[in-house]
């Protein structure tokens, strides 16, 4: 889970991000309250990213989708406008180490303290079986 998956198109038109400081916060978010904290902290790079790329994104969106690998987990994914688009995973995935090493902790409690979203109620849903069995994949 350690790699990012730079070749589209990929489950659904998502080109999941998965890069290695992530890795263990994405295994522990398959247990207990991890999921919930681990949709935080997705949904906080979510958000930070699009700050740090400016128009470099403007061709594709940002979302926390539920992946399966041995269980289901949260993870980021970019889903393109277009399917000749540039490959923007490297770009993204190097934003998201820059934030993670230079952004204070206070930034990520100011995110979560400014939302209304309940992040239990989310990651179960997010995480739950899919109600149908044709795998689709659900983004928050």
């Amino acid at each position: 889970m350690a790699t990012t998956n730079h070749h589209r198109p990929v489950r659904d038109g998502y080109q999941l991000i998965e890069p290695a400081p992530l890795a263990d916060l994405q295994a522990n978010a398959r247990v207990g309250g991890g999921a919930a904290v681990a949709l935080a902290v997705l949904a906080w790079l979510v958000a930070a990213v699009p700050d740090e790329l400016g128009e470099k994104l403007a061709v594709a969106e940002l979302h926390v989708i539920r992946a399966e690998y041995h269980g289901a987990y949260p993870t980021i994914a970019i889903r393109y406008e277009a399917l000749d688009a540039p490959d923007l995973g490297p770009l993204v995935e190097e934003a998201i180490t820059r934030i993670l090493r230079d952004r204070a902790a206070i930034d990520f409690v100011a995110f979560v303290s400014k939302s209304s979203r309940n992040w239990s109620c989310e990651a179960e849903d997010l995480l739950a079986p899919a109600p149908s069995t044709d795998g689709a994949s659900r983004s928050l």
